[in-house]
C-alpha cells in the first residue's frame, strides 16, 4: 500500500528549525569547546562550523529546544571522541577499507547488510537475525562496523534518515544480541540526531514477542511509533518489492552464501571462520557498484601496488563440467601506463593447476586466470596462492626469465587463499605443522570443532524444550489457582473434575 506524497509520517514540518535557531545553537556549541577543546575531535569541530545540515538535525531532534540541543550536541560529540569514529578510516572516499578499520568477515557474511531505500527515502540496513551469534570478544567489532555504515550512509552519501530492517525469520533466542540491539536505539537517540526512519521487525518468531515488547518498551514515546511489526508481504507497505532481496520476498538476488546452521555456529567460536566464509567476486562487486568499496588500489610496503586481484583475499570454487573451478581476474593498475610480467605460485603444486600461469598483462587491462583444483586432491585450509608481478619495458619471451633476475623486493606480490565448499566426504579432519620443509600434515583423531558445533546445537535445542516446558507449568499452575477459586463454593459442578 503505497502512501500518500503529502504524508509527513517523522513529523519533519512540526517544527521548522530558522537561521537564528542554527546561529544561537553554533554559537553555544563553540563557546563550550572553545573551554574543553580536548573533549572533541578537530574534525567533528570544524563539522559543526561548516555543516548547517547537522547542526539544524541537532535542533529539530530536539524540537527548536536550543539548550536541549546543545547538550546533546555535548554529548554526542565527546562520544564520537572516546569511540574513535574520527579514527575508522572514514575520510571523504572509503575506499581505502581495510582489516585495520572493521571486521572484514561480517561484510563476507551477509548478517547486515547495507541495501536501498524505503518508501519514506530512508536508507536501509538489513539485520539478518538468525545469521548472528552474540560474541563478547568481538562486541566491539561489530559496533565500529555499524559506525562505520551509519557514517558512510547517513552523511558521506547524504541520506536523510536510516531504517533498520530486523529480519526475524528463522531466528531463535541464540540469535538475539541485546547488547547490540539496544546500541542501535542508543545511537540514534543520544548521538546521531534526527536520523532514525523505521525500525521494522519481520517475521518475528512468537518465542520472541515478550523480547521485543521488552524493547520496545524501552524507547522514548515519541519514538515508538517507529517501530513497525510486520509478516510476510506486510513489508511491501515500507518498501518496495524491487528495493527488498529475494530472501525478504524482493526481486533483489544476493551474493551472499546461504551458511548451514553448522556454519552459523561456528562463527563466534572457529578462528578459522575468515577463510571458510570469504571474499568473493560477488560480494566485492556488491560493495564496489553500490557503495563505492574496494574502488582503489592500496600501497603494499614501500611502493604502490601494480596489480589487483579480485577476489582479493580467498578463492571460490564451483563444479563445472565434474572439475573444481575457480576464477582469478588480475588487473593491471599501474600509474606509469607500464605492461606487467605475471606469475602465480601455489604452496600445493600437486593440488592446483593455473591456466594461464604466467604472461603480460597490458596497461589498465585484466587477465582471468582459472584456478583447477585437480581430483582427488584433498584440499586444506593453508592452501594458498602467491601472485607475483613486475613491470616491464617490452614483452618477455620468457616469462619466468624475467623472475630469476630481479631480486625478491622488487617484485610486487600478493597471497590468496584457496577456498571451496566442504562436503560430507571432505570433511575430514587435519591439522598443520610448520617445518623447515614447509607445511607438514598430519591427521588428527579427534573432531574438536564439530564437537563444539554440536554442544552448542544441543544447547539451543535443550533451552528451547525448557521453556516450552515452563510455559506449560505455567499455564497448569494458572488453571489449577482458577479451579481453587472457583471451588470454594462446593455447590458447583465443575469442582467434581
Amino acid at each position: 500500500m503505497a502512501r500518500s506524497a503529502d504524508d509527513d509520517p517523522f513529523g519533519e514540518n512540526e517544527f521548522v528549525v530558522t537561521e537564528e535557531d542554527v546561529a544561537d545553537f553554533r554559537k553555544q556549541v563553540l563557546e563550550e569547546v572553545a573551554v574543553n577543546a580536548q573533549l572533541y575531535h578537530p574534525k567533528d569541530v570544524d563539522t559543526i562550523k561548516s555543516n548547517y545540515e547537522i547542526c539544524r538535525r541537532y535542533v529539530r531532534h530536539k524540537r527548536r529546544d536550543i539548550t536541549a540541543a546543545v547538550e546533546m550536541a555535548k554529548k554526542s560529540l565527546q562520544w564520537r571522541n572516546e569511540f574513535g569514529v574520527n579514527d575508522l578510516g572514514i575520510e571523504e572516499k572509503l575506499s581505502g577499507i581495510s582489516e585495520s578499520n572493521i571486521y572484514r568477515l561480517y561484510l563476507n557474511v551477509g548478517c547486515f547488510i547495507p541495501f536501498k531505500k524505503d518508501r519514506e527515502g530512508s536508507q536501509c540496513i538489513i539485520f539478518r537475525t538468525r545469521l548472528h551469534r552474540k560474541n563478547a570478544a568481538r562486541s566491539h567489532d561489530m559496533k565500529r562496523f555499524m559506525i562505520f555504515w551509519v557514517e558512510k550512509l547517513l552523511y558521506e552519501q547524504n541520506n536523510p534518515r536510516m531504517t533498520f530492517i530486523f529480519d526475524s525469520t528463522d531466528a531463535s533466542y541464540s540469535s538475539m544480541d541485546l547488547e547490540q540491539i539496544m546500541f542501535t536505539i542508543q545511537i540514534f537517540n543520544e548521538y546521531y540526531p534526527w536520523a532514525l526512519g523505521y525500525v521494522i521487525v519481520y517475521n518475528m518468531p512468537w518465542i520472541l514477542k515478550t523480547v521485543w515488547s521488552g524493547i520496545r518498551s524501552l524507547i522514548p514515546a515519541d519514538g515508538a511509533d517507529r517501530f513497525k511489526f510486520c509478516n510476510g508481504d506486510d513489508i511491501f507497505e515500507y518498501i518496495d518489492r524491487d528495493n527488498l532481496p529475494d530472501f525478504m520476498g524482493g526481486t533483489v538476488r544476493m551474493p551472499f552464501k546461504e551458511l548451514s546452521p553448522e556454519e552459523i555456529e561456528a562463527i563466534p567460536v572457529d578462528n578459522n571462520i575468515e577463510k571458510r566464509i570469504c571474499t568473493t567476486p560477488a560480494i566485492t562487486r556488491f560493495y564496489r557498484e553500490n557503495f563505492g568499496l574496494f574502488a582503489g588500489s592500496a600501497d603494499s610496503g614501500s611502493h604502490k601496488r601494480i596489480f589487483s586481484c579480485i577476489p582479493d583475499s580467498c578463492l571460490s570454487f564451483e563444479t563445472i563440467n565434474g572439475n573444481q573451478i575457480a576464477y582469478l581476474n588480475v588487473t593491471n593498475c599501474s600509474t606509469d601506463g607500464r605492461t606487467i610480467a605475471f606469475r602465480i605460485r601455489t604452496n600445493r603444486r600437486e593440488g592446483y593447476t593455473a591456466l594461464p600461469h604466467s604472461g603480460t598483462i597490458e596497461s589498465q587491462k585484466a587477465a582471468r586466470i582459472s584456478i583447477i583444483k585437480l581430483k582427488e586432491y584433498l584440499s586444506t585450509r593453508s592452501d594458498k596462492l602467491l601472485i607475483q608481478a613486475v613491470p616491464v619495458d617490452h614483452p618477455q619471451p620468457q616469462i619466468l626469465d624475467v623472475f630469476k633476475k630481479l631480486d625478491r623486493s622488487q617484485v610486487h606480490e600478493q597471497k590468496i587463499f584457496c577456498e571451496q565448499p566442504l562436503d560430507d566426504a571432505d570433511e575430514a579432519d587435519f591439522a598443520y605443522s610448520t617445518s623447515e620443509n614447509g607445511l607438514q600434515w598430519s591427521t588428527r583423531n579427534a573432531n574438536h570443532f564439530e564437537e563444539r558445533v554440536a554442544l552448542l546445537t544441543a544447547q539451543c535445542e535443550r533451552q528451547q524444550f525448557i521453556n516450552i516446558i515452563i510455559c506449560a507449568l505455567i499455564v497448569a499452575c494458572l488453571a489449577l489457582s482458577l479451579h481453587s477459586k472457583l471451588c470454594q463454593s462446593r455447590d458447583s459442578w465443575w469442582c467434581t473434575l
